[in-house]
């Protein structure tokens, strides 16, 4: 038995975990490749887009964060980013609002 921050582990259990984690690392490097490609295309069309006047570039513009916006893999990352943010973020906000409401009292 291995003992790793105070609590014992099996074998079995170091090696589930190990499973666990490599799958974890392979799901974040796929996430950041298909981020990193969106962020290159952004790019390139950003760059192409300095060609046009101000309003249709606007419009075209406008288009791109859609596109990006919309894209399967980033509403994947942004999915799974909210779902672990969630519960910080409603606790801040909950927060703010209590301190809000009892902080000024006139």
């Amino acid at each position: 038995m291995i003992t790793i921050t105070g609590t014992a582990m099996t074998t079995g259990g170091i090696l589930e975990e190990n499973h666990e984690l490599i799958t974890e690392v392979y799901r974040s490097l796929r996430r950041y490749h298909s981020m990193r490609t969106l962020v290159r295309e952004l790019k390139v069309e950003y760059a192409e887009s300095k060609v046009y006047p101000f309003l249709p570039r606007y419009f075209m513009l406008k288009e791109m964060i859609r596109d990006v916006l919309n894209d399967p893999a980033f509403l994947e990352v942004s999915h799974d980013n909210h779902s672990l943010l969630l519960p910080q973020v409603s606790a801040t906000i909950t927060g703010a609002i209590v301190g809000c409401a009892g902080g000024s009292s006139r």
